[in-house]
Protein backbone atom coordinates (compact mmCIF):
# COMPACT_ATOMS: atom_id res chain seq x y z
CA UNK A 1 0.00 0.00 0.00
CA UNK A 2 2.32 2.50 -1.16
CA UNK A 3 0.98 6.29 -0.12
CA UNK A 4 2.18 9.65 -2.32
CA UNK A 5 2.60 12.68 0.12
CA UNK A 6 1.78 16.12 -1.63
CA UNK A 7 3.26 19.19 -0.27
CA UNK A 8 1.87 22.13 -1.68
CA UNK A 9 3.85 25.84 -1.21
CA UNK A 10 2.10 28.84 -1.55
CA UNK A 11 3.43 31.82 -2.23
CA UNK A 12 0.90 35.01 -1.93
CA UNK A 13 1.75 38.18 -4.41
CA UNK A 14 -0.02 41.72 -2.89
CA UNK A 15 -0.98 44.66 -5.53
CA UNK A 16 -3.06 47.11 -4.14
CA UNK A 17 -6.23 45.89 -3.85
CA UNK A 18 -5.25 42.64 -5.58
CA UNK A 19 -3.97 39.52 -4.61
CA UNK A 20 -2.30 36.33 -6.95
CA UNK A 21 -1.58 33.07 -5.14
CA UNK A 22 0.79 30.91 -6.70
CA UNK A 23 0.78 27.45 -6.26
CA UNK A 24 3.59 24.82 -6.97
CA UNK A 25 3.22 21.01 -5.65
CA UNK A 26 6.10 18.72 -5.31
CA UNK A 27 5.04 14.87 -5.17
CA UNK A 28 7.06 12.35 -2.90
CA UNK A 29 6.76 8.81 -3.88
CA UNK A 30 8.00 6.34 -1.78
CA UNK A 31 6.78 7.91 1.26
CA UNK A 32 4.74 5.25 2.85
CA UNK A 33 2.69 5.41 6.06
CA UNK A 34 4.08 2.23 8.39
CA UNK A 35 0.56 0.19 9.46
CA UNK A 36 0.01 -2.46 12.26
CA UNK A 37 -3.39 -2.98 11.92
CA UNK A 38 -5.09 -5.45 8.95
CA UNK A 39 -8.68 -4.51 8.37
CA UNK A 40 -10.22 -7.40 5.98
CA UNK A 41 -11.78 -8.15 3.42
CA UNK A 42 -12.48 -4.11 3.15
CA UNK A 43 -14.91 -3.65 1.57
CA UNK A 44 -16.86 -5.75 4.23
CA UNK A 45 -20.66 -7.06 4.24
CA UNK A 46 -21.29 -9.04 7.59
CA UNK A 47 -17.76 -9.53 9.46
CA UNK A 48 -14.66 -8.01 9.63
CA UNK A 49 -11.46 -9.38 10.69
CA UNK A 50 -8.79 -6.87 12.37
CA UNK A 51 -5.56 -8.21 13.15
CA UNK A 52 -2.25 -6.49 13.60
CA UNK A 53 0.38 -7.04 11.59
CA UNK A 54 3.05 -8.49 14.10
CA UNK A 55 2.12 -11.22 16.89
CA UNK A 56 3.92 -9.50 19.69
CA UNK A 57 1.65 -6.81 19.22
CA UNK A 58 -2.11 -7.10 20.92
CA UNK A 59 -5.19 -5.08 20.54
CA UNK A 60 -6.39 -3.58 23.60
CA UNK A 61 -9.72 -1.54 22.24
CA UNK A 62 -11.21 -1.32 19.09
CA UNK A 63 -14.00 1.36 18.05
CA UNK A 64 -15.77 1.76 14.73
CA UNK A 65 -17.27 5.63 14.05
CA UNK A 66 -19.10 7.01 11.37
CA UNK A 67 -17.67 9.72 9.44
CA UNK A 68 -19.21 12.80 11.44
CA UNK A 69 -17.55 11.10 14.76
CA UNK A 70 -20.57 8.77 16.46
CA UNK A 71 -19.37 5.48 17.91
CA UNK A 72 -21.28 2.49 15.96
CA UNK A 73 -19.26 -0.12 17.40
CA UNK A 74 -17.13 -0.17 20.66
CA UNK A 75 -15.45 -3.98 21.85
CA UNK A 76 -12.93 -4.12 24.71
CA UNK A 77 -11.40 -8.03 24.67
CA UNK A 78 -11.76 -9.76 27.96
CA UNK A 79 -7.63 -10.81 27.13
CA UNK A 80 -5.73 -8.34 25.03
CA UNK A 81 -5.26 -10.33 21.73
CA UNK A 82 -3.47 -9.68 18.33
CA UNK A 83 -7.08 -10.53 16.39
CA UNK A 84 -10.93 -10.06 16.71
CA UNK A 85 -13.89 -10.23 14.31
CA UNK A 86 -16.58 -8.17 14.70
CA UNK A 87 -20.21 -8.54 13.61
CA UNK A 88 -21.12 -5.42 10.99
CA UNK A 89 -24.44 -6.21 10.51
CA UNK A 90 -26.15 -3.27 12.13
CA UNK A 91 -24.22 -0.96 9.94
CA UNK A 92 -25.65 0.65 7.11
CA UNK A 93 -23.32 0.83 3.71
CA UNK A 94 -21.15 3.71 4.01
CA UNK A 95 -17.51 4.37 5.16
CA UNK A 96 -16.34 4.30 8.90
CA UNK A 97 -13.55 4.97 10.58
CA UNK A 98 -11.92 1.94 12.74
CA UNK A 99 -9.54 3.28 15.83
CA UNK A 100 -7.33 0.62 17.62
CA UNK A 101 -5.74 1.35 20.51
CA UNK A 102 -2.64 -1.37 21.48
CA UNK A 103 -1.64 -2.48 24.79
CA UNK A 104 1.47 -0.49 24.41
CA UNK A 105 -0.50 2.60 24.63
CA UNK A 106 -0.53 3.55 21.24
CA UNK A 107 -3.21 3.99 18.28
CA UNK A 108 -3.90 3.61 15.47
CA UNK A 109 -6.84 4.96 12.37
CA UNK A 110 -7.81 3.28 9.22
CA UNK A 111 -10.68 3.30 7.09
CA UNK A 112 -13.86 0.85 6.37
CA UNK A 113 -15.82 0.85 3.82
CA UNK A 114 -19.40 -1.51 4.73
CA UNK A 115 -20.96 -2.60 1.61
Amino acid sequence: MKRSVFFILLTVFTFSSTSFVTVNSESFAGFEKSSKVVIYPNPAKTFVRISCSDASIKLKDVAIYSVIGTEMVHYTPSLPTSEIELNLGKLNKGKYIVRVIYTDGTQETETLNKL
